[in-house]
């Protein structure tokens, strides 16, 4: 629920630097316009306030994956990333929609992340893992129990070093 809050709170000063956000903004109460958030201006005529991104979208779908196999496997996170590919895709960065494009085409996860040098280098793989990180923690699992699965999941979409050790 704090990924969700945090997102929708956050996102309209996703693009302001530190200065315009500390000389316009003394505190955020209340959730703002979308309206100076280029990701989501053209993209997604809804996006209003409350508004949550892709962090949160996707966060969900690991949550989702990881409801289904009630564990932390590829192939429901595969089925579940691809439900929210079908649904929206306002604000998913290029890294992200072209690895999920070739999943819908059916593309292995092992094979649907871009290997262009360069590309892949986001932190979107990061901000969904709050969900993995409850379910190892209630199961008293840790990430080395999971370290492959981590890896795996990280490559379906980001296939660089910068991704893999993050």
């Amino acid at each position: 629920m704090g990924t969700i809050v945090g997102d929708a709170l956050g996102l309209p000063f996703e693009t302001l630097t530190p200065g315009d956000i500390q000389q316009n903004f003394i505190k955020t109460t209340h959730y703002r316009s979308m309206a100076s958030n280029p990701y989501f201006k053209d993209l997604d005529p809804h996006a209003t306030y409350g508004t949550c991104s892709d962090d949160t979208q996707l966060s969900l779908a690991v949550m989702e994956g990881i409801v289904e196999a009630r564990d932390f496997e590829l192939e429901s996170q595969v089925r579940s990333h691809l439900k929210q590919y079908r649904l929206k895709t306002a604000g998913w960065g290029p890294t992200t929609l072209e690895a999920h494009a070739r999943l819908a085409e059916g593309i292995s996860y092992r094979e649907s992340a871009s290997e262009t040098p360069g590309r892949g280098k986001g932190n979107g793989v990061c901000i969904q893992l709050g969900p993995v990180a409850a379910f190892l923690s209630r199961h008293h699992y840790s990430f080395e129990d999971y370290s492959k699965q981590l890896v795996e999941f990280t490559e379906m979409t980001h296939k660089s070093y910068e991704a893999i050790c993050a």
